[in-house]
């Protein structure tokens, strides 16, 4: 799937990233409550705030969108 943005396109990518141990933790959570695995919770929190948050300039701002 491709998406078409600002005459640009975009295929799917594959991420690889390090999180903290809190990080960990907490995705470990919200994956077990959402029944989800960590690679799919990770995706659509990733995918969410990426869409609402259009700058993070300091740690715990956000501009909203």
């Amino acid at each position: 799937m491709k998406s078409d943005v600002d005459g640009e396109n975009f295929k799917p990518v594959h991420i690889q990233a390090f999180i903290s141990s809190r990080a960990n933790q907490l995705l470990t959570e919200a994956a077990e409550r959402s029944g989800r695995t960590k690679t799919q919770e990770a995706r659509l929190r990733l995918h969410d705030h990426l869409e609402k948050y259009h700058c993070i300039s300091e740690l715990n701002k956000a501009e909203i969108k």
